[in-house]
């Protein structure tokens, strides 16, 4: 999952419309910082993005050679593995239900497939906090009570290191969801309360 563009709430309402009717339920969603994102984040803080096999200086994105674009391509893929999903049901039926119906499925129309994998209830996991001279990495959590479906709009992107043959570094990106709401926050016109709704959630 392109972590930096998708939060808990896109993966609960996505989740919500393939589960059984009420009194089904998902209780939350919660996206945790992996071992290996702990690890990686570490790096790029003290040396940059990690790139393997990298034959020279990035400079130019329009006259790369392939190995480069590939090393590019590679290292996108491995930001996917920075974070996790935790998804809590209300019962084993639910839970199943939506592994069925969602587990190998395209997330929207981002050319990303969704990996889901069941997990003993008595395991636990780490919120754990990063922060570096370039971002705040934390824990983002979803559930019926922070999730209003009548303001969500769903996010429309596509994966480029998945769907094409080179892949954009997107390391000192701008956080769209952060653009967005500057944006906005600009906008006569915008809703107020999206726009609040999407500080709660987002930062």
């Amino acid at each position: 999952m392109e972590w930096d563009r998708v939060t808990a709430t896109d993966i609960y309402v996505l989740l919500s419309s393939f589960k059984p009717p009420p009194p089904a339920a998902i209780l939350s969603v919660t996206i945790y910082l992996s071992d290996f994102g702990k690890e990686r984040l570490k790096e790029e803080e003290e040396t940059g993005p990690k790139l393997r096999n990298l034959t020279k200086s990035i400079e130019d994105e329009s006259t790369m050679d392939n190995k480069t674009r590939e090393a590019l391509r590679a290292y996108q893929l491995d930001t996917m593995r920075y974070y996790y999903a935790i998804i809590i049901c209300d019962s084993e039926k639910t839970a199943s239900t939506i592994y069925e119906n969602c587990d190998g499925v395209e997330f929207e129309s981002s050319a990303i497939r969704m990996d889901l994998r069941f997990v003993p209830d008595e395991m636990t996991f780490e919120v754990r906090y990063y922060t570096t001279a370039r971002k705040t990495t934390f824990y983002n959590t979803a559930s019926e009570d922070t999730v209003n479906i009548n303001v969500f709009k769903p996010k429309i992107f596509e994966s480029v290191a998945l769907s094409k043959s080179s892949a954009k570094l997107t390391w000192d990106e701008t956080d769209p969801e952060r653009l967005k709401a500057m944006r906005e926050s600009f906008d006569q016109n915008a809703d107020l309360d999206q726009f609040e709704y999407s500080l709660i959630i987002f930062y």
